[in-house]
């Protein structure tokens, strides 16, 4: 189970059916021939148009991206450009363009990384690195100029064992969300539901009252429960999303664990 596998039964679960059919299932004819179920509907208009595009603005996928695959498209002595294919990036798009170094980023740096992995090669080598310069290996003149195209200055000519530092896009099972972060998206995902079927129907509700005088009763006062919805979703995005797609991301974390400690080293 992933966040909107969850999210779609808790709405599911929670949300009338009859609301949940007047909003999502189209009634006419040319749809009854391949109707889809409520599931997918939510999926793709909800999940895909508006929660999706939503997050990936707060934040992505922090993600090294190896430049061995990349095309070249254009090179002189100053800048290249190079277009990633998104075979090399699992489908998605590259959202920010962060940085690009020349050698492995999970290399050792310094003497010990020659040595045996043992305790006191270990001890020796935080040593030295805790008194040493840390050795430039990136380049943070690269920028996005199209999808996944990036254009590279004052790099090496030869980028084959270089890397992209970057952050892409979420795919759309939000797989790369941890279990304890799920109940969030869960409740952002079911708020987006809500709002939309809020959205698609009032006008809808108030016609039948205005022009046939029907008394919609609990259905709409079910769907005015809803009329919020939106605003709670903008502000859980605004106040909350960003932060905690952040903290899910584990490299995120340990750089800004880092960060706080004072230590360029990753132990």
């Amino acid at each position: 189970m992933n966040a909107v596998q969850i999210s779609i039964s808790r709405a599911i679960r929670e949300i009338p059916r009859m609301l949940l059919e007047d909003a999502f299932l189209k009634r006419e004819y040319p749809y009854r021939q391949s109707p889809k179920t409520i599931e997918q509907c939510i999926k793709e208009e909800v999940i895909y148009k508006i929660v999706l595009p939503d997050l990936n603005l707060e934040n992505g996928v922090y993600s090294f991206i190896p430049l061995n695959n990349a095309q070249v498209i254009q090179s002189d002595y100053d800048a290249q450009i190079y277009y990633i294919p998104k075979e090399v990036t699992g489908g998605r798009a590259i959202l920010t363009a962060i940085t690009v170094g020349t050698a492995s980023p999970y290399m050792e740096q310094g003497f010990a990384a020659n040595c045996g992995n043992s305790m006191i090669n270990r001890k020796i080598h935080q040593l030295v690195s805790s008194i040493s310069d840390l050795q430039v290996t990136t380049n943070s003149r690269v920028e996005l100029i199209a999808e996944n195209t990036i254009l590279v200055r004052d790099s090496p000519l030869y980028l084959g064992s270089a890397y992209l530092v970057c952050i892409l896009e979420m795919d759309d099972q939000l797989s790369n969300i941890r279990p304890r972060s799920i109940p969030f998206f869960t409740q952002l995902i079911t708020l987006a539901i809500k709002g939309y079927m809020y959205t698609e129907l009032i006008i809808n509700v108030d016609k039948g009252r205005i022009y046939a005088g029907a008394d919609l009763g609990i259905y709409r006062e079910i769907l005015m429960e809803y009329r919020d919805a939106w605003t709670t979703y903008y502000d859980l995005l605004r106040e909350k999303a960003g932060k905690i797609l952040y903290m899910n991301n584990g490299e995120n974390m340990n750089r800004h664990l880092r960060f706080c400690l004072g230590s360029s080293r990753g132990r």
